[in-house]
């Protein structure tokens, strides 16, 4: 399977369309590859560009990084930061500034927002379950889904084809099936080839491959790759209840589902929500891209719940209607 889709990547990578990172980022994922690098090379060439440095320094002076004094200095921002969250930041940024041709059915900003949405919610689970660097979480779950973008860039008309047959977003399955009816390899395959080309670690490549199948039998023999698949297949749903003002019942249902598959109980489940709910406002508005106002999660049920009653009394009826109440 992995020879094929790297046979397939090749293919789509001799088109030269595919998003790539640029410039610095390229330069701090040389850098930060070396094991003997140290923080005041990594910061040296961050001050090459003064749009990644302003990211920097907007992160480490955000309320995420939870500091009690404003930082200025570039040298001290790497320090603190951290070389997974520098690389995090100018790889996002570098990837977000390249704009693909017009796809439609494509929105480039909702792909974004939901992408900052996965960050955050992984680096939430990677810190609660105590597995994973948080910041590491964070990197694999912002890039997971550059296979989305990379078909969009690549072959705009054909895949405007499939973001229209793909009606429900939240069935990663079916755009899976969709792409590789057209393509042959699915987003996830496509973007762990991508991650693998960018050195980054494998253990991230393995789980962003089966990010959408983490039960998948290919990862038995990977149980570090499994538990970053199921944090990174969680964090998709949770993404897609931020930017959905309309978020279905079976969305919420599956959110505390999975949730469980991480050992999390349901009101682990709403307090992590929480939590992402205010850090994705302040991580959109480092990386630029557009978020909304999620009220907390007992509210979000219950607005849910309250549509859903437009429903028949079937269609409310298990598994969704005792995963909104918390049932296991």
């Amino acid at each position: 399977m992995a020879e094929q889709s790297r046979e397939l990547y090749e293919k789509l990578k001799a088109t030269n369309s595919l998003p790539t990172p640029t410039g610095v980022a390229m330069e701090i994922l040389r850098v930060t590859n070396d094991d003997n690098c140290t923080l005041d090379e990594v910061a040296s060439v961050v001050e090459l560009d003064p749009a990644v440095a302003a990211k920097l320094l907007k992160f480490v002076n955000s309320p995420l990084a939870a500091l009690s004094r404003q930082i200025v200095s570039i040298s001290k921002a790497v320090g603190l930061l951290g070389l997974h969250a520098v690389k995090s930041i100018a790889l996002g940024f570098s990837i977000m500034n390249q704009r693909p041709e017009q796809c439609t059915g494509f929105d480039h900003e909702e792909f974004w927002s939901e992408c900052v949405g996965r960050a955050v919610t992984a680096r939430h689970a990677a810190r609660e379950l105590r597995n994973f660097a948080p910041d590491e979480a964070f990197t694999c779950a912002l890039l997971c889904q550059t296979g989305r973008l990379a078909f969009a860039a690549v072959s705009p008309t054909q895949y405007a084809t499939v973001m229209h047959e793909w009606t429900d977003k939240g069935d990663p399955a079916k755009l899976s099936e969709l792409e590789k009816s057209l393509f042959q390899i699915s987003h996830s395959e496509l973007a762990a080839e991508m991650m693998t080309d960018w050195h980054l670690p494998e253990i991230f490549c393995d789980a962003v491959r089966y990010q959408d199948d983490p039960s998948n039998g290919e990862l038995k023999e990977l149980p570090r790759s499994q538990q970053l698949a199921r944090i990174l297949n969680w964090s998709g749903t949770v993404a897609r209840a931020l930017v959905d003002p309309a978020v279905p019942s079976s969305v919420i249902s599956k959110m505390v589902d999975e949730s469980g598959s991480l050992g999390f109980s349901p009101e682990d489940c709403s307090r992590v929500f929480n939590l992402v709910r205010q850090d994705w406002a302040a991580m959109g508005s480092v990386f630029e891209v557009g978020t909304r106002e999620v009220p907390p999660f007992e509210e979000l049920v219950e607005s849910v719940r309250e549509r859903s009653g437009l429903l028949t009394e079937d269609q409310l009826e298990p598994p969704s209607a005792a995963a909104l109440h918390g049932a296991r």
